[in-house]
């Protein structure tokens, strides 16, 4: 018996159509691959996510449902789908299940959260633009597959491809698009740069295509600083019992400012304010000295000990203040050590509060007892060097010590979506098993 393929061509029974198999083959790689990251190591935002995913008794429940349904359709269909047809359904379950589950927890479950990695300015590049010759060959008429590649009236055309001028600023954290101003900003600032002549094939414009570069050179130049934010997945601020425990009101609404974030400055996408002054009016020589002394401490500690800082002045004397804050920020992020200060009266010291992820107990009762010890905060690079001499010290001698997110892995039970992202993963997570099987017995394999 002969049966039609995806492209009208008569085969046996038994005979797969090489379009189906390109197909199919193709499913089973993204099956293969996505299996590789599932049950590879937890690392990274990819890693904790999926393990998200896995841990949720809703996947488990829709999987099963997937393998019941392929044996439903191999029992009601006995003659036109196959056993070996079964793996196949199952692998597009699987797939389209893992990209539903990853989208709608990454979205819907309040589990994505950045967290700020700093570092300093490493170089800068410009490419100029130039002109690609490309030649391609065709086929005028209708021919197709071997026909199109045989025909004896195949002509070769050219067209010109324009490479447009890019220019980027490189950090030990991260490396950004950045326009031509904030190029020219770091070659001023290092005072150097250098053109390197680079060969394009079928280039045809002149004089063009190179690229200039400047790099840092801590003989000749300041350091810059850098900050970038990078996501990760918060266990904590996903929580459904924590909410719970947190509520929905807030105390001293007020004085709660939102969390700083990265912005374009001078040298691109890497400036980060580190002093919030929440209605103390704080002098502005006094919250640049802090920035700047903090900033450059970080271009080395931000690296060795995986930390953030940033100091909450708050105009209080209400200790309270400080677990109110802990609320709103969810305690801040898994690398940040965040110093509240109640500054009723600046620069006299109300009270100190340190909000980070650490297991050493010791660190925020040394660093808090450290600024309790100044006698005022009139010197705010004194205020700085007391954080940063904290924090560099040794885990064992009660300097910070980062907790990793994988502590709070057994929040992950605890992790719901909505009810509406789940609706969708039923509704989409069927539809992809069922017509992948339809299409299977339709085609009879």
């Amino acid at each position: 018996m002969n049966h039609t393929s995806l492209k009208g061509r008569p085969y046996r029974r038994g005979e797969i159509d090489p379009q189906v198999a390109l197909v199919f083959g193709s499913i089973l790689v993204l099956l293969v691959a996505f299996a590789f990251l599932l049950f590879s190591g937890d690392g990274g935002y990819g890693g904790k996510l999926l393990l998200v995913v896995r841990s949720n008794i809703g996947f488990w429940v829709m999987i099963t449902v997937a393998v019941a349904f392929g044996v439903y359709r191999k029992v009601t269909n006995p003659d036109r789908f196959h056993w070996h047809e079964l793996p196949v359904q199952l692998a597009v379950s699987v797939v389209s299940l893992i990209l539903l589950f990853c989208l709608f927890f990454s979205t819907s479950a309040n589990l994505t959260d950045t967290e700020i990695w700093n570092g300093h300015v490493t170089g800068a590049e410009y490419r100029e633009p130039w002109t690609e010759l490309v030649k391609e060959r065709y086929c005028p008429g209708h021919g197709s597959g071997e026909n199109r590649r045989t025909c004896s009236g195949c002509k070769t055309r050219t067209h010109r491809v324009h490479h447009s001028p890019s220019w980027e600023v490189a950090t030990t954290v991260s490396s950004l698009s950045v326009d031509s101003q904030v190029y020219r900003n770091v070659v001023g600032h290092f005072g150097n740069e250098r053109k390197v002549y680079l060969h394009h094939s079928n280039q045809v414009s002149h004089g063009d295509g190179n690229k200039f570069e400047t790099s840092f050179d801590p003989s000749r130049a300041e350091v810059v600083p850098a900050s970038s934010p990078r996501a990760f997945v918060n266990y904590l601020q996903a929580s459904e019992s924590v909410k719970k425990v947190r509520g929905h009101g807030q105390l001293f609404p007020e004085l709660i400012r939102p969390y700083p974030e990265v912005y374009t400055g001078r040298f691109g996408y890497l400036e980060i304010d580190r002093v919030v002054d929440a209605g103390v009016g704080l002098p502005a020589a006094w919250k640049r000295n802090v920035d700047r002394a903090l900033e450059e401490a970080l271009v080395q500690l931000g690296h060795r000990k995986q930390v953030n800082v940033v100091v909450y002045a708050a105009k209080t004397a209400d200790q309270t203040f400080a677990y109110a804050l802990d609320q709103a920020w969810n305690k801040g992020k898994k690398n940040d050590v965040i110093v509240v200060l109640g500054l009723d009266q600046f620069p006299k010291v109300s009270f100190v509060h340190v909000m980070a992820w650490t297991k050493v107990e010791q660190f925020p009762i040394n660093l808090r007892n450290r600024i309790l010890d100044l006698p005022d905060l009139r010197d705010g690079k004194a205020l700085a060097s007391a954080i940063v001499e904290e924090i560099s010290k040794p885990a064992a001698e009660g300097g910070f010590e980062r907790s990793p997110m994988s502590d709070l892995e057994y929040l992950i039970a605890d992790i719901e979506l909505q009810w509406w992202a789940q609706c969708l993963i039923v509704l989409l997570g069927g539809a992809a098993s069922w017509g992948t099987s339809s299409f299977l017995i339709r085609n009879d394999l």
